[in-house]
């Protein structure tokens, strides 16, 4: 049995659900964060990963700057 969905977490945040289709994964967003991603499909789960990270990143470098 193969898993069809995924939940995506970040250090801090439930990004959202990624569900299996035939061209990849859509992405349900859970956090208002990651809404501009919501309901696009990926090729693949280090697809959708790069694409959090992207999201994150700025947090990341504010974080670091404290």
């Amino acid at each position: 049995m193969t898993t069809d969905s995924f939940v995506i977490e970040t250090a801090r945040h439930t990004a959202g659900i990624a569900v299996r289709e035939r061209s990849g994964f859509r992405f349900y967003a859970a956090h208002p964060l990651f809404g501009p991603l919501d309901n696009r499909t990926f090729r693949g789960l280090r697809d959708l990963h790069a694409e959090i990270d992207r999201f994150t990143a700025p947090e990341r470098r504010r974080k670091r700057q404290r």
